[in-house]
């Protein structure tokens, strides 16, 4: 979770084009974790997302394929840090 120095979240957009293996962990108001993995297989394919600043959220490229791309962008305050609320459950 991106959040500002105030402690607030900030809001982000994701874009990723061709390319596989982008994960997204957000945390539910039931404190269950959603979990869903992006993939785009043609150069004419791709995603767009956001993440809400108010939900423990994370996303991974770790188990990205080679060559893909992504572009993440955060809106809020003009400092802000990345924050592991809950390192037990991935998030």
């Amino acid at each position: 979770m991106s959040v500002a120095s105030v402690g607030t979240g900030v809001d982000e957009v994701f874009q990723m084009l061709p390319g596989s293996g982008f994960v997204i962990h957000q945390r539910l108001d039931d404190q269950a974790t959603l979990t869903v993995r992006l993939s785009c297989s043609r150069a004419e394919q791709g995603w767009l997302g956001t993440y809400s600043g108010t939900r423990p959220h994370i996303g991974s490229v770790s188990s990205a394929a080679l060559g893909s791309k992504f572009l993440v962008q955060v809106m809020g305050a003009g400092q802000w840090t990345l924050l592991y609320v809950d390192s037990a459950r991935g998030l």
